[in-house]
C-alpha cells in the first residue's frame, strides 16, 4: 500500500546504491510501502494516509498555509510527547527483498522509544558525532553524499551502540 515517505526515501536509497558503485546492482529496485489490513478497507486506509501526507507537504511548502498550520495545528517549540511516551515506545520495521533468483530475504530494524521524536533525534545526533569524531575514518571527499555512502558501517555501529536500534537478518516469516 502507498506510504507517503516512500518517494523521498527511495531516492536516497537509489542514490546511495549509485554512489557506492552499485553494490545492489544497476537493476536494483527499491519501493517503500506501508502495511495495512487486507482488502478494500486497507487500500482506502493507505490511500487516505498517502493523500494526507502529500497534502500536508504541499501545505507546508506554501508560506500562508505553513504559517496557519504553525499557529493552529503544529506543536509549539517545547511541546510534544511526554518523556514517558518518548521513552516507553518501541517499533519494528521489516524490510523484504527479492533477489534475482527469486529468493526472498528479510531484515528487521527495531528500536526503543518513540520513533518520530526519540529515535530520530538520537540517529541525527549520532550522524553529527560520526562526522565530527570519526572524520579521519570517513573515506569520502567533497560533494553530496547520503548517510549510507558517507558514513556506512561507522554510523550503523554508533546507532546500534548509542541510539537503541538493532539491525538483523530475519529468520522467521
Amino acid at each position: 500500500k502507498p506510504y507517503f515517505m516512500g518517494p523521498m526515501n527511495s531516492k536516497v536509497v537509489r542514490r546511495s546504491n549509485a554512489i557506492m558503485g552499485y553494490p545492489y546492482g544497476r537493476d536494483f529496485i527499491y519501493k517503500e510501502t506501508g502495511l495495512t489490513r487486507d482488502g478494500i478497507g486497507g487500500w482506502w486506509a493507505a490511500m487516505r494516509y498517502a493523500l494526507f501526507g502529500r497534502l500536508f507537504l504541499i501545505a507546508m511548502s506554501i508560506p500562508s498555509t505553513r504559517g496557519l498550520l504553525q499557529r493552529r495545528v503544529l506543536p509549539k517549540s517545547g511541546e510534544g510527547p511526554s518523556k514517558e511516551v518518548r521513552e516507553s515506545g518501541s517499533y519494528e520495521l521489516v524490510l523484504v527483498g527479492e533477489l534475482r533468483d527469486g529468493a526472498v530475504i528479510k531484515a528487521r530494524v527495531s528500536g526503543q522509544g518513540d520513533p518520530g521524536v526519540r529515535s530520530t533525534t538520537l540517529m541525527l545526533t549520532e550522524a553529527a558525532l560520526c562526522l565530527a569524531e570519526d572524520d579521519d575514518r570517513i573515506q569520502v571527499g567533497g560533494g553530496f553524499w547520503t548517510p549510507a555512502s558517507a558514513m556506512g558501517s561507522l554510523l550503523r555501529q554508533r546507532i546500534m551502540e548509542n541510539a537503541g536500534l538493532s539491525f538483523e537478518i530475519a529468520t522467521d516469516p
